[in-house]
């Protein structure tokens, strides 16, 4: 049997480990949710590391695909339905870009596997860019985002009257 005193003593110390566990936890749920917000960012802030001046945009070369099978895996293999065009409207660049700065976006570790996307070609007078949207996703170069809210891209892009060729 223990005596008062050792009692007291191993109270103490399962009070210690609870105020230990429950530190340890709140630091863990602290960390995961700054972390987690450390992921988020906008199209602005993305373009802007990657091409300091939209405005240099000279055209667009845009691709709508659509996988041909409503079902299965997409592979090499895949039947894609695609038309192209490009876009020298520098208003329609213009309003691209400043409609879309404040779409929000979660970086992501994967890519998409969707069944439509566009892929658009910058050209400016130095470099080329390029990126794909997707319905929910968006991937520029080796960087992938989720596409937080509505997808303004898509909205654009379904909405402008653009001269569209069957490939």
């Amino acid at each position: 049997m223990y005596s008062q005193e050792e009692m007291k003593v191993l109270k103490e110390r399962e009070r210690k480990k609870r105020k230990i566990g429950i530190t340890i936890i709140i630091v863990l749920v602290v960390m995961s949710f700054i972390n987690d917000r450390m992921k988020y960012t906008t199209f602005e802030e993305v373009m802007s590391e990657r091409m300091p001046d939209v405005e240099s945009i000279e055209k667009i070369d845009v691709r709508y695909s659509i996988a041909e099978d409503e079902v299965g895996e997409i592979s090499f293999d895949t039947e894609w339905e695609s038309r192209e065009a490009t876009i020298e409207n520098e208003e329609f660049i213009e309003t691209f870009f400043h409609e879309s700065s404040d779409i929000e976006l979660k970086e992501q570790n994967r890519g998409s596997s969707s069944r439509t996307f566009y892929y658009l070609k910058l050209y400016t007078d130095t470099e080329n860019y390029w990126f794909h949207i997707y319905e929910h996703d968006l991937e520029l170069g080796r960087d992938s985002y989720q596409i937080i809210g509505d997808n303004l891209f898509y909205q654009l892009l379904e909405n402008e009257d653009i001269d569209w060729e069957t490939v």
